[in-house]
């Protein structure tokens, strides 16, 4: 019986010596990594944040549909891929400038989703509530499962993260600076073809928003009131908005969406039917603009921005 707790005693001393090594490789890789988005994108922006005067998070619909680079005023844009509101306020939780002008994208879908917990959001961001002592007390109130077994085994916050660290190590990808932060989508000639087909067979935004869409997902409230309660601490202006897309939202939920943030006294700018006409090369897929359609809607969003800019540098 004594040699088995001392063996096991042994094994998990290894283990952890073990886990600690390759968490401290890691981190030694993953310095100046600002390509790959499972860290570089999330690098490039905790590198730039305190630097810029206007900053846009959310999900894909935000990365690949908000071009500022030709906004005079320094910024950079956020959004990630696969990610929801939980992880744009852990995102929005690092930030330390005062009167930033902040744009939050939130879908309807997202708002008021039944299932939605968060958990995913936090996961992708594990890795660097180990590096960053902002995201660390973040998820230690709002992740607090994730945060225990991320202290426990670091390799475990790592997962997902260790093939995108060693090849963005040894070959870049996409730089995010390039463009601060935006990120185009090209469709290919067959890509645009397909999506065509589909849509003439189908007709576009045939699928309706808003069947089971009548109460605001808990969750989601909640890192949105944190992201409110950020942006007063720092004296940021602080807007959420819809970009673009070929689905149709019930009028109801359109109003109910409004009335949420007229509520908390916060903008909010549906811009879900800005494109009132279909054309086919604005388009990568039905919630995604091309690069195309990005440029057009951007140099709009910039007119509706300008005011908050402005009256955030004086």
């Amino acid at each position: 019986m004594r040699k088995s707790v001392k063996l096991i005693g042994i094994m998990l001393v290894v283990l952890f010596i073990a886990d600690r090594a390759i968490y401290q490789l890691l981190h030694t890789l993953d310095k100046d990594i600002y390509t790959g988005l499972a860290v570089g994108k999330i690098n490039s922006f905790l590198k730039r944040k305190d630097t810029v005067d206007v900053l846009v998070f959310g999900s894909s619909r935000a990365a690949h549909h908000v071009d500022l680079t030709t906004l005079s005023t320094a910024n950079f844009n956020a959004g990630q891929d696969a990610t929801k509101i939980g992880f744009a306020s852990a995102l929005v939780a690092t930030l330390k400038k005062k009167g930033q002008t902040i744009l939050v994208h939130i879908d309807h879908d997202v708002l008021y989703a039944t299932d939605y917990d968060g958990q995913n959001d936090a996961q992708l961001l594990a890795f660097h509530a180990l590096k960053n002592d902002e995201i660390a007390r973040f998820f230690d109130s709002y992740f607090k499962e994730e945060s225990t077994l991320g202290k426990i085994s670091h390799s475990y916050a790592a997962n997902g993260k260790i093939l995108s660290i060693i090849k963005n190590r040894f070959v870049k990808g996409h730089d995010y600076a390039a463009q601060n932060g935006y990120e185009p989508l090209v469709p290919t000639e067959e890509q645009a073809a397909t999506f065509q087909q589909i849509l003439d067979k189908n007709g576009p935004g045939q699928n309706t928003l808003g069947m089971a869409m009548t109460k605001v997902n808990p969750k989601s409230e909640m890192f949105i009131d944190y992201i409110v309660r950020k942006a007063q601490k720092n004296d940021s202006k602080l807007i959420f908005f819809t970009s673009p897309s070929l689905l149709k939202v019930d009028m109801n939920v359109k109003d109910r969406t409004k009335t949420f943030f007229e509520t908390k006294n916060i903008p909010y700018w549906d811009h879900g039917d800005f494109f009132k006409s279909l054309v086919y090369t604005d388009w990568k897929d039905e919630t995604h603009l091309s690069d195309k359609g990005a440029k057009e809607y951007s140099k709009y969003l910039i007119t509706e921005l300008l005011p908050y800019v402005e009256s955030t540098a004086k």
